[in-house]
């Protein structure tokens, strides 16, 4: 309760120099398209500014080929695995930051054209032009000289009829062969052995996944990113709204998988794929949906999973959150990767 009261005051001081500010400080991404060749990315949107932003993808920095205040061309990694990533730009004067989950590497082939669509009504009949003037009609020309019948020629006599020979004998019929004996049957073949069965097909879907490292003084209650490299952080109003990434679709979620690395001791933390809505996303609710509990082993990676299915619908925003440790000193400078499946 006391958490949520110092949020509640943080908003009321908050939300005016929000209202008053110039939008244009504050760069905002609205889309991401990749080019055929997966060579470049397209980032839509505004406040960019009028020089040459910073633009990361996860860990990585871009080289921008062009940019606007509204638009930026920026030219990706050779050999970039398909996934999702982190984007993060920077306007270069104002030294603000957007983030934005990038589906990249997944552009798929062209899908079958679809069918033709009904015709239209037909349009009004257009004015019939005035007729043009008849013609004059030819005169008609002299009948020719018919020629003259020449005379018929003579019907030469018919020839005799010659003699008819006589009919020859028939021939005597041959006598009829010997039925054969049948063969013997072979013996049957063998029978052929039953093929084995392939492997259950794959659901296809998005796949978000994230490496979140807790720092040094672990707080005790942590959000992350879902999707690329983040520093986790105490779970505050400017951290939550930092952190959380946009539901591209509705989807259900789904093999909620999570896996620790450099976690001493063998106390345990609760690890929850969380979700807020942009009513709440600037207060201090939200719902949980996948959710395991991992416990460590003296450094040994460990992993735990929730192999349920949840629901959830635009417009939605997505955080890793860590908490309910047994001894929050043993995950100190962990990493917690995750992954999920989005379809």
């Amino acid at each position: 309760m006391l958490r949520y009261a110092r949020l509640l005051v943080y908003l009321a001081l908050v939300i005016p120099a929000f209202a008053e500010s110039d939008n244009g400080k504050f760069p905002v991404i609205l889309n991401v398209t990749e080019n055929v060749a997966g060579t470049q990315i397209t980032i839509n949107g505004t406040g960019f500014g009028p020089h040459t932003p910073t633009v990361y993808l996860a860990s990585s920095q871009l080289t921008v080929a062009a940019s606007s205040d509204t638009s930026i061309t920026a030219n990706l990694p050779t050999g970039l695995a398909p996934g999702a990533y982190l984007l993060e730009v920077g306007n270069s004067d104002k030294h603000h930051e957007a983030y934005f989950a990038a589906d990249l590497g997944q552009v798929g082939p062209t899908g079958p054209q679809g069918p033709q669509g009904a015709i239209g009504p037909m349009g009004p009949m257009g004015l019939t032009g005035p007729a043009g003037p008849q013609g004059a009609t030819g005169a008609i020309g002299p009948q020719g000289l018919q020629g003259a019948t020449g005379p018929a020629g003579a019907i030469g006599p018919m020839g005799a009829t010659g003699a008819t020979g006589p009919q020859g004998p028939i021939g005597p019929m041959g006598p009829t062969g010997a039925t054969g004996a049948p063969g013997a049957t072979g013996p049957a073949g063998p029978t052929g052995s039953q093929g084995a069965q392939g492997p259950a097909g794959v659901n296809g879907g998005q796949v978000w996944s994230g490496n979140v490292t807790i720092p040094a003084s672990n707080p005790g209650s942590l959000v992350g990113s879902p999707v690329g490299q983040s520093m986790a952080a105490f779970s505050t109003l400017a951290n939550d709204e930092i952190i959380s990434m946009p539901l591209p679709q509705n989807c259900t979620v789904s093999n909620f998988n999570v896996t620790v690395l450099n976690a001493k001791g063998t106390s345990s933390a609760q690890v929850m794929l969380i979700f807020t809505n942009p009513g709440s996303i600037q207060g201090s609710g939200f719902g949980g949906l996948s959710r395991c509990t991992v416990t460590a082993a003296s450094g040994v990676p460990v992993s735990c999973s929730d192999l349920g299915s949840y629901s959830i619908a635009q417009p939605a925003y997505l955080s890793i959150f860590i908490s309910n440790f047994t001894n929050a000193a043993d995950f100190q400078n962990a990493n917690v990767m995750t992954s999920f499946v989005c379809k």
